[in-house]
């Protein structure tokens, strides 16, 4: 059993190590995507019931595997809603994305300008079964860099006495740091709002459209380009009883040769006061084709707690992949926040409950 163990975790430090080299990787995810929104939809720029909403999300995953070497990830954004009419608006925000990643500390650092213009295409007189369709672009700036004293390669192994010699030269003359790239993204968002506690809503995004080229040997036009990342997402707000109602989401990725779905639901108790408290929970299955075929990869157990303005969301990836014995089912913790201002009620605009 010791040596299953050792083989299983020495199995899963290499797959990382070498993963960590491969610039087509698949994107940093948030399993609370719905409290990072930026980061899946430019769409979703100034889509919120408020004036404006400032946002923050950290990941951490395989901390059971790499200690401090952890895959670790931090979000941060902000963005504002303007009136132009009586009906539209425009939505502009900035977004912070770091990522550091294994044991050579692949870093990858992307900052993101948005915007949007909402428009209301459909509602009654009374104020209900609002629908907008909303439009959403991204433009912005990545860099990816390392530490080369991570890695070793074959001329630095002994094969005499099964040994890696780290004072041996690699023969490698990689930079620290690639060259900066230049990102442009894309989304469209519809959504529908049939009063405070039931809607509606269905989007897609396209994610690094100019494939841009990272490569941490040649100059700007040379390196490894970024697969474009296609995203499908939707859910709503569904009342149950006058405090319960269900949160069912679903995003759907596709970045390269990974596929990726993640689908569940919360249910949200709300005590329905004037200082609103709300309390979701609720679970999501994460099902992609990694480590040979299509499978379960882990389970997304969350809890969100809601009080006036603020949003306070934990969630924990149990993992349920071909890793799990190595990990002893260890995933990832992740924490968000969200604060969204009190609206201008002269220009309220409905949205959807995320």
């Amino acid at each position: 059993m010791f040596l299953k163990n050792l083989y299983s975790k020495l199995s899963l430090t290499i797959i990382v190590l070498l993963g960590s080299l491969n610039l087509h990787a698949q994107d940093p995810r948030f399993s609370q995507f719905y409290n990072a929104p930026l980061s899946i939809n430019p769409a979703l720029t100034g889509v919120f019931d408020g004036e404006y909403r400032i946002a923050g999300a950290y990941r951490n995953q395989w901390n059971s595997v790499l200690g401090n070497k952890a895959f670790q990830t931090y979000g941060f954004s902000g963005d504002y809603r303007y009136n132009v009419t009586d009906n539209d608006y425009i939505g502009i925000g900035g977004q912070l994305i770091n990522e550091k990643s294994g044991q050579c500390d692949l870093n990858r650092f992307q900052a993101n300008l948005s915007g949007s213009f909402i428009k209301q295409v459909g509602g009654s007189r009374y104020g209900t079964n609002d629908q907008y369709l909303v439009a959403g672009l991204q433009m912005g700036m990545g860099q990816y860099s390392t530490d080369w004293g991570g890695y070793w390669f074959q001329r630095q192994f002994n094969e005499t006495n099964l040994s890696v010699n780290p004072n041996e030269s690699s023969g490698e003359n990689g930079k620290a740091r690639s060259n900066l790239y230049l990102d442009f993204n894309a989304g469209l968002l519809w959504y529908m709002v049939f009063d405070d506690r039931s809607s509606v809503y269905a989007g897609g995004s396209m994610m690094h459209i100019n494939t841009p080229k990272v490569s941490f040997f040649g100059e700007n036009n040379e390196g490894n380009s970024l697969y474009r990342r296609w995203l499908g997402h939707a859910g709503g707000e569904f009342l149950i009883t006058e405090y319960l109602s269900l949160l069912p989401s679903v995003y759907v990725m596709s970045q390269g040769p990974s596929f990726e779905t993640v689908v569940g639901s919360h249910i949200r108790y709300s005590n329905n006061d004037w200082q609103e408290l709300s309390i979701r929970a609720g679970g999501w299955a994460r099902i992609n084709n990694r480590l040979g075929g299509q499978g379960l990869e882990s389970i997304i157990a969350s809890l969100t707690f809601e009080f006036d303005r603020w949003n306070f969301g934990l969630s924990y990836d149990i993992n349920a992949s071909k890793l799990q014995t190595a990990t002893n089912s260890r995933g990832a913790f992740e924490a968000t926040a969200v604060y969204i201002a009190k609206e201008n009620k002269r220009y309220r605009v409905k949205c959807p409950t995320f």
